[in-house]
C-alpha cells in the first residue's frame, strides 16, 4: 500500500509541475498548492467541488496572510486514471 502512495505521489507531483505550479521538494502525500490571496483559493476549491473533488483552501490565520493555499491530499486508493482527471 505504501509503494502504490508513493506511486501516486510521484505521478501527482510530476502533472502539478508539468501545469506550471511550483511544488515543495521533499516528498509528502500532502501537496500545497499555494495561490495567494483568500478569494482566490475559495473560489478555485468551489470549481473543483462542483467537479467533484475536495480539495479545501487554507487560510489565514492557519497560514499567512496572501498565501491561501489548495491542500490535496493523494491516497493509495486512487487510480493513475483518476490522477489524470
Amino acid at each position: 500500500l505504501r509503494e502504490q502512495l508513493w506511486q501516486r505521489v510521484k505521478e501527482l507531483r510530476r502533472g502539478v509541475e508539468a501545469l506550471g505550479w511550483s511544488i515543495p521538494a521533499e516528498p509528502s502525500a500532502i501537496l500545497p498548492l499555494i495561490v495567494g490571496g483568500e478569494a482566490k483559493a475559495l473560489a478555485m476549491m468551489g470549481h473543483l467541488r462542483e467537479a467533484g473533488l475536495f480539495i479545501p483552501a487554507i487560510r489565514y490565520p492557519t497560514v499567512a496572510c496572501n498565501e491561501a493555499r489548495l491542500r490535496v491530499t493523494v491516497s493509495a486508493s486512487r487510480s493513475s486514471d483518476d490522477l489524470q482527471a
